[in-house]
């Protein structure tokens, strides 16, 4: 695998012309330049470094620029905790950065959106010896503040909040709060104020207990579609919620197959939408996957599909695990070789992006990293019809301090960062072997059909060699003597996947 920090980039562009007069040259100059900017997609692999600081990204936004915004957050102390936001352009190189604290007391930003071809706003918490409060902080594409605000919710303690536009020309905000009760009871509520921060409608829902994971607006405009954990206690943990534009709970119904915690919501088509979340194998909790519920819009189930298999483990996307830019391509994301729920373990992980359609069933899969311990948090369909995953990366081999880098890493349509030379990247594999260095057992997981694992000795000597279904598949390598190896994966006469194993 390339070099985490370095950078691949991509320019892609077809256009037949046939000038006919010399004068013209500029102008088709001027239209080349344009049409590139539309349709190029471009990829890249970057790591904002802060060896002093451990960050933890919260959220993503992509400008009509083609530029993202990212938002993390940061410990100063034991007691005291900032922001940072990032500006990111197309190609991965950061443009501008800057720090965000209200007022100089503990505050942090948590999540992004843009309200206005100029406008931004930020929602997060300030956290006060009373109370915790709500911070909405409105700022233009290059961070000056316009406008702010702090909400007092009801004289709950704010958890967590998420902002979107609206539109209605508005701003929503949701999330947790929890209540000063002895138990501090959890809560979803949801915000809605005008882009001048005056309060339109407001409502904790305390007649339940539950933590709000996701919202979208219907695209009807007549209300909103809730992922809440733990919002009826009789009942299974995760909940889906069809909520009115009153901001009364309309109708409300168990997720599917125990699909819970880390829960995303998003519309497939105009008729269906899909809820991902967690997925336990009773009974052994370890046993993760990825479960995705289809459902249409008067929250009738439609069919459910584990992305994964049985012996895996695959953790979600943290925030955000859903992007789906069109019917027959959602990127589900989510964390392999997870170590639940450490943010730091000494194990190799990948970034996993598997490609569905609206029937669940897999287009693709790929998986990104492999070099240290990377926990994805969430995922952002891209202008160019690319996806930009971001979350953290510790660089355990490197380093004993327990900081945490921001990863992102922007692929194509196709799951692919690609070269100068528009070859794949080997940044993109669509097999992960772990883990590496290892001692007596090998594990391979891959979604590739009729595939053929390969290990050779340094001579070049096959010591194992064997077929591998989709999933994860254990290889016995318990008798061979510690050194490296050099493995391929092949189907039929073409290699998928090579690199290098070391046993301890």
């Amino acid at each position: 695998m390339q070099n985490i920090v370095s950078l691949t980039k991509l320019n892609q562009l077809s256009l037949l012309m046939k000038p006919s007069l010399r004068i013209l040259i500029p102008t088709l100059c001027l239209l080349i330049f344009s049409v590139m900017e539309i349709h190029a997609q471009s990829t890249f692999n970057v790591v904002i470094k802060d060896t002093v600081y451990d960050h933890q990204v919260m959220s993503a936004l992509e400008l009509p620029s083609g530029s993202f915004i990212l938002i993390d957050s940061y410990y100063l102390s034991s007691d005291m905790f900032s922001s940072r936001a990032s500006k990111v352009s197309a190609t991965g190189e950061i443009t501008l950065q800057k720090n965000f604290c209200y007022e100089g007391i503990s505050s942090s930003l948590g999540s992004v959106s843009q309200i206005s071809e100029n406008e931004i706003v930020f929602s997060g918490v300030i956290s006060d010896p009373v109370i915790d409060k709500l911070w909405i902080c409105i700022t233009d594409t290059s961070f000056n503040v316009l406008r702010e605000k702090t909400f007092l919710l009801a004289g709950n303690n704010l958890l967590r909040s998420i902002v979107i536009a609206g539109s209605q020309q508005d701003i929503i905000c949701y999330g947790t709060v929890r209540d000063t009760t002895l138990w501090r009871t959890p809560h979803f509520f949801i915000y809605r104020q005008s882009t001048n921060l005056d309060s339109l409608q407001y409502k904790i829902f305390m007649d339940r207990w539950g933590y709000g994971l996701d919202l979208i607006e219907r695209n009807d405009h007549k209300g909103y579609y809730a992922v809440v954990l733990g919002v009826n206690p009789v009942g299974k943990p995760g909940n889906l919620l069809s909520i009115d534009s009153s901001l009364n709970i309309r109708k409300m119904v168990n997720i599917s197959h125990d699909v819970t915690n880390l829960g995303s919501v998003a519309y497939t088509d105009p008729k269906h939408i899909l809820v991902t979340g967690e997925y336990e194998h009773p009974p052994d909790w370890h046993e993760r996957d990825i479960g995705t519920a289809l459902y249409d819009t008067t929250l009738n189930f439609i069919h459910f599909a584990a992305l994964g298999k049985k012996d895996t483990v695959d953790c979600p996307g943290l925030i955000k695990n859903i992007a789906a830019p069109s019917a027959n391509s959602i990127a589900v994301v989510g964390t392999t070789n997870f170590y639940f729920p450490s943010i730091f373990a000494s194990q190799d992980s990948w970034y996993s992006l598997h490609n569905i359609d609206t029937t669940l069933g897999l287009n693709w899969q790929k998986f990104y990293g492999g070099d240290g311990y990377y926990t994805l948090y969430g995922v952002l369909p891209t202008r160019d019809q690319g996806f930009l995953m971001y979350g953290t990366f510790w660089d355990y081999h490197h380093t004993s301090d327990y900081i945490r880098y921001l990863s992102l890493i922007k692929v194509n349509k196709d799951g692919y960062a690609m070269a100068a030379d528009h070859n794949g990247s080997p940044l993109a594999h669509d097999v992960v072997v772990y883990p590496n260095p290892g001692n007596d057992i090998l594990f391979l997981e891959t979604q590739l059909r009729n595939a053929t694992f390969t290990l050779y000795d340094l001579t070049g000597r096959v010591i194992l060699e064997q077929i591998v279904a989709p999933g994860r598949t254990t290889l016995p390598v318990q008798p061979f003597k510690s050194g490296i190896y050099i493995y391929k994966v092949n189907v039929g006469a073409q290699t998928m996947d090579e690199g290098k194993w070391i046993k301890k």
